[in-house]
């Protein structure tokens, strides 16, 4: 797949998602729906949705929120819903940080990047309890990234 290996991985996990959880959207509107595919001058290129925010305008990142001293209780406690419905999930992730996430129209944190497996083989995938520890370890990580100046 060569450099298409990043899209691969993102469409892998949205397909997953789905797969397991086909009559509950709610369990996969955590990230960005993917609509399709278009040829672009750089090649092929992923179409997906784009995510609001109250104002109808691109939903801002936490990263912005947090330079804007705009992480307030609904924000954050948006987040923690967001952990919980990770941890709780089989998605793979390889890139959580606060400018893969977003705060959207509906009060949701939604990822926007960073997800799939980056390894040649892919232990996350095989086993959960791994995947678990892993995205617990990437939680902690960004809780404390929140917390600093």
């Amino acid at each position: 797949l060569g450099g298409f290996q990043p899209t691969a991985r993102e469409v892998i996990e949205h397909m997953a998602l789905r797969v397991t959880n086909p009559d509950c959207p709610e369990r996969w509107q955590q990230v960005q729906n993917i609509i399709g595919f278009a040829d672009t001058d750089m090649g092929l290129g992923l179409v997906v949705e784009a995510v609001r925010g109250a104002d109808g305008e691109l939903a801002p990142t936490l990263e912005h929120l947090k330079k804007n001293n705009q992480l307030n209780d609904a924000v954050l406690s948006a987040l923690e819903e967001f952990f919980e419905w990770l941890l709780a999930s089989p998605v793979i992730i390889n890139d959580l940080h606060l400018n893969n996430l977003v705060y959207d129209q509906h009060g949701r944190v939604v990822m926007i990047d960073g997800l799939g497996d980056r390894h040649l083989i892919p232990i996350k995938a095989y086993s959960q309890r791994f995947n678990r520890a892993y995205k617990h370890k990437k939680i902690e990580r960004l809780r404390r990234r929140l917390v600093a100046e």
